[in-house]
């Protein structure tokens, strides 16, 4: 064998050991890296798990009703003593407070696009406007109904010389700030040109306190 074809040889020998190493090794660090990966969310998991259960015994819950007919969701506030139902099509903000003060930004939204079901709890203070949209409000062994709807229309009055649309205010004995069980709330709703008003009174009187 002459000596060009020994180096040919050597060659490729070399070749085909360094790739085999650098395969080895980029093997081995892949799955080195796997490992981490799978571990980093094990980690994660393991944290979500502890939020869940945390948040299974908390002050404020939401309770999915899987009714194949109403598809319906509960949120139920024990600290702030009330709950109501509303659609899946229909999303929760919690603001509310557990610190017991009394907060403007103390409320839970239920919304859908533009349109908004809000109930204050112990406001502190809470703009008020002239609505659109005026319902009394009746509270009946815990139990919400409401009556007596009006539609307001603007008056030469400083306060009521315009309208909110699309504002809908629910008064108790001619009151914006309501109280039961000594707690006050405010609660008013919003949905442009009153698109959801039905849906947004039916939620609401799904509204219960706590006795």
């Amino acid at each position: 064998m002459n000596k060009t074809w020994i180096v040919i040889i050597t060659i490729v020998v070399t070749a085909v050991l360094v790739a085999g190493g650098a395969y080895y090794y980029l093997n081995n660090k892949a799955e080195d890296e796997k490992t981490e990966l799978q571990n980093q969310i094990d980690e994660l998991e393991d944290q979500v798990s502890d939020l869940q259960a945390s948040g299974t015994d908390s002050d404020d819950t939401t309770i999915t009703n899987e009714d194949p007919v109403t598809n319906q969701k509960t949120f139920t506030s024990k600290t702030h003593g009330f709950s109501i139902d509303y659609s899946d099509e229909w999303s929760v903000q919690n603001n509310l407070q557990t610190s017991g003060e009394a907060s403007t930004n103390d409320f839970l939204k239920i919304y859908k696009d533009e349109s908004f079901l809000r109930i204050y709890v112990e406001p502190a203070g809470w703009g008020m406007s002239y609505p659109e949209i005026e319902y009394n409000l009746n509270i009946n062994d815990g139990k919400v109904s409401l009556s007596g709807r009006t539609e307001n229309e603007p008056t030469g009055d400083e306060m009521t010389s315009e309208v909110a649309k699309g504002a809908i205010y629910f008064k108790m004995d001619g009151l914006s700030a309501l109280e039961y069980n000594d707690v006050g709330y405010c609660i008013d709703a919003y949905s442009p040109e009153l698109a959801l008003e039905d849906d947004i009174v039916k939620m609401l009187e799904t509204l219960e306190f706590a006795n």
